[in-house]
């Protein structure tokens, strides 16, 4: 990344990890819905997120994983 977004995200980068002590970066997560392109903030408790959001990306990937199964069975 070049130009004024590559400066934004290193002063963000750099402003969270002052505060944060760069313990926070392991809970930036890719969702795992390939049509996504999100990252986000995995907040739960033992770090097992896995869709930026269950509303959106974790239905539609239960929903293709179930009918993947149903064909195979």
């Amino acid at each position: 990344m070049t130009g004024p977004d590559a400066s934004w995200c290193s002063s963000r980068a750099g402003d969270g990890e002052a505060q944060h002590g760069g313990q926070e970066w392991v809970r930036l997560k890719a969702c795992a819905n390939p049509d996504c392109q999100w990252v986000y903030y995995d907040g739960s408790r033992n770090r097992s997120g896995r869709w930026c959001s269950m509303t959106e990306c974790g239905d539609v990937m239960k929903a293709r994983a179930y009918r993947q199964r149903s064909r195979q069975s």
